[in-house]
């Protein structure tokens, strides 16, 4: 039966080609996290392999992804992900962030709000690769406190938290983490170095962090949340301390308890 002459909006159906197939699983593997920046791609060889195509369907794929600034080529040494993806988030503006005053806080509140989503989505969905990983990022930040060296431990510890951004497997949490890693390096760094001028400080983040492992190891998502908020509350009422001891001015818009209250209400 005919009813009137509207017509169904369509588009047309293509056939995806090989190489676009190939190019959206690299794609996807750098989204996940499993390809990195800065990280050599297998051979033509291997990839036609793992991917049982022919070699000029790899060629095609990664000229693909060249073309969109995914992959770049260095002659006779291979193709690599693109050091600068994610670049929006290392601009000169973010180093002026840095030095500013108020960026330890203003970092702190940043985290508290991605990294609480991230400890809670990793403790509901890390496989037990993610936790291995955990758990790896853990042991070297153990070992990085041995030997007290302040920038090294600031590494670590990003590379612990971006673990746990890794393990909730949402490609745009990961992403705003990883894009953040400089800025967030050299932020801690500076943080700790204040932190650490009380021995004890280095002990209460070693048991903060431990916590955190615990409980998104035992998939404990609300408890993983909590214990990645009041660390970073404790970061926080920890500089404040230390600024009212300097004698520093007062913390605009009183923030310096904002995260404290924070978690207060999340109780």
């Amino acid at each position: 039966m005919f009813f009137g002459t509207k017509f169904m909006r369509v588009e047309k159906v293509r056939t995806e080609t090989i190489s676009a197939k190939i190019a959206r699983q690299i794609e996807s593997n750098i989204l996940s996290g499993d390809l990195g920046k800065g990280e050599k791609l297998p051979s033509e060889r291997d990839l036609a392999e793992q991917f049982d195509v022919s070699r000029p369907s790899i060629r095609e794929a990664i000229n693909k992804l060249e073309a969109k600034g995914i992959i770049y080529k260095v002659p006779g040494g291979g193709s690599y992900i693109c050091e600068t993806l994610g670049a929006s988030f290392t601009d000169p503006l973010l180093e002026l962030l840095v030095n500013n005053q108020d960026a330890a806080f203003d970092m702190l509140e940043m985290r508290y709000a991605i990294e609480g989503l991230s400890a809670y989505l990793a403790a509901l969905r890390a496989t037990e690769e993610d936790k291995e990983l955990i758990q790896k990022r853990y042991d070297e930040l153990l070992e990085a406190n041995k030997h007290q060296n302040t920038k090294v431990e600031a590494a670590c510890d990003v590379n612990f938290h971006l673990s746990i951004a890794m393990a909730t497997h949402n490609p745009m949490l990961l992403h705003i983490m990883q894009s953040l890693f400089n800025v967030l390096q050299k932020s801690i760094s500076i943080t700790l170095i204040d932190l650490f001028k009380d021995s004890a400080h280095r002990i209460d983040i070693k048991d903060q962090h431990s916590e955190i492992l615990d409980m998104v190891l035992k998939n404990d998502a609300t408890a993983a949340k909590f214990a990645m908020q009041k660390h970073l509350s404790w970061v926080e009422s920890c500089i404040t301390k230390l600024r009212n001891e300097e004698k520093h001015e007062k913390i605009y818009f009183n923030r310096e308890n904002t995260l404290a209250n924070l978690v207060k209400v999340d109780e």
